[in-house]
């Protein structure tokens, strides 16, 4: 009889269940990637990729990221198109819903530094941090 991962198909892909999932038991190897899709309503689809295997070093706390590029978009802000939009939306101070964009973001970012550009490592190994505990 197949096993239950087996007959979980979404659109023809095979799709496992995040938390009961081991990453390392889904990338074995360098190259190797995987599709997650984060928030099905607005449809966020990520390629994950294991681009390096390191040396195991116990003076870095796990998980670690190394490197990163890009703010994150704001929760529920329309998936890509929405955050194309708001980052257009916020890149000019005139634009017609620049001020209700500004106010819907006062809930996710300080909106005087919304910078779509912004990538804050040390933020980021801090969220990683306390997701750990």
């Amino acid at each position: 009889m197949p096993d239950k991962e087996e007959k979980n198909f979404f659109f023809g892909m095979s799709v496992k269940d995040e938390n009961k999932e081991i990453l390392s038991s889904l990338l074995w190897k360098e190259k190797d990637s995987l599709t997650y899709e984060y928030d099905f309503g607005d449809g966020w689809q990520h390629k994950v990729t294991l681009e390096k295997i390191l040396p195991f070093d116990s003076a870095i706390t796990l998980p670690c990221c190394i490197k990163g590029k890009g703010a994150c978009p704001p929760e529920d802000c329309g998936g890509i198109w929405g955050y194309m939009d708001l980052v257009e939306v916020m890149s000019d101070k005139l634009h017609p819903d620049y001020a209700d964009r500004a106010e819907w973001l006062e809930d996710h970012f300080d909106v005087t530094d919304f910078n779509p550009e912004l990538f804050d490592l040390e933020a980021v190994n801090s969220r990683l941090r306390r997701a750990g505990k």
